[in-house]
């Protein structure tokens, strides 16, 4: 299927209308290596998309756009709010844009090459404890679904995002030859981001909802479910594979119904928590970074700055030494 997006009214150049027609069959060739999904392909076209619109809004040529119209356009998405990580995004598909115009012999530059989002002095220790969620909290989430199948099925999607790390898109691209049988019970993670395969093992709770969820799966799932573990229901209807935008929203109505939410929360916090709660329970790092699927450890090597900053923190120290003291 060719995916196309649909340019600002304003009568664009040919070169440029040339290069947007052609766009999706670059980003399938050279995105990942060729192997990219097309959850990622229409990410890429809805951002350049939005890059040409706000170019036509402001009467510039995307296809003779200077690195200066670049770097306007960087603080026009910073002056919209966008956090940082989503324009260093944003900037990736422009970029991406103008190498589909190289390749088509368009242009002999790429104006956004080298265009990096506004620096950012918080560290990533500490945008992870503005997302970080408490045991008690965690708890307080897992436990909110009910005993409906629309419950059984949150409790489980959610149990395997906090006590093995899944991803949403890997919740969302589960299928049912994923459940591996056997006394230790596995989940294959076959479309992990990157593209790195993986076996988590399954504790009890997680198994049990898992056999749960698929008990109420055979009763609801017809010949459109196809085998994605996890189905969309609309009052216990089935509709479709639940996708990954439907596991944010579910998720984040929990936080939100548990009183939990907060500005930069979502349902990544349970990622977050399950790195964190691991290493201050004495999970050894490299098993950490399998769990999560982290092609390098350094990645996960800050959780453990995170978990030292939670248990090393000194105020604790000074209120224990003042309770010490008055007793």
């Amino acid at each position: 299927m060719t995916t196309t997006i649909t340019p600002s009214p304003n009568n664009l150049p040919a070169p440029t209308v040339d290069v947007l027609d052609r766009l999706a069959g670059f980003l399938r060739l050279n995105v990942a290596e060729g192997d990219a999904s097309e959850h990622t392909i229409r990410a890429y076209l809805t951002q350049i998309g939005q890059f040409v619109n706000w170019c036509a809004e402001i009467g510039i040529d995307p296809g003779t756009a200077t690195d200066h119209d670049l770097a306007t356009y960087r603080r026009a998405l910073a002056q919209a709010g966008y956090k940082r990580s989503t324009i260093g995004v944003m900037l990736a598909s422009v970029r991406r844009f103008y190498e589909a115009a190289i390749w088509r012999g368009l242009r002999q530059d790429n104006p956004a090459a080298g265009l990096k989002p506004p620096r950012d002095h918080t560290s990533r220790r500490d945008r992870i404890l503005e997302r970080y969620l408490s045991q008690e909290e965690v708890d307080t989430l897992l436990g909110a679904p009910d005993w409906s199948p629309s419950g059984i099925r949150d409790r489980a999607m959610m149990s395997l995002m906090y006590y093995h790390g899944l991803r949403v898109s890997e919740i969302a691209a589960l299928t049912v030859g994923d459940i591996i049988p056997g006394d230790h019970r596995q989940l294959a993670i076959r479309e992990a981001k990157g593209s790195k395969d993986r076996n988590v093992f399954l504790i009890e709770e997680t198994a049990g909802l898992i056999d749960r969820w698929t008990v109420e799966r055979a009763q609801i799932a017809n010949d459109k479910s196809g085998e994605a573990v996890f189905l969309s229901l609309s009052n216990n209807n089935y509709s479709g594979p639940l996708s990954i935008v439907g596991v944010r929203s579910i998720v984040n109505g929990y936080l939100k119904d548990a009183g939990l939410y907060r500005p930069g929360l979502s349902c990544h916090a349970l990622r977050h928590a399950h790195a964190t709660h691991a290493l201050m329970g004495g999970a050894e790092l490299k098993a950490v970074s399998w769990e999560m699927g982290h092609a390098n450890i350094d990645t996960t090597g800050v959780y453990t700055h995170v978990a030292d900053a939670i248990k090393q923190n000194p105020a604790e120290f000074l209120r224990r030494t003042t309770q010490e003291e008055s007793e």
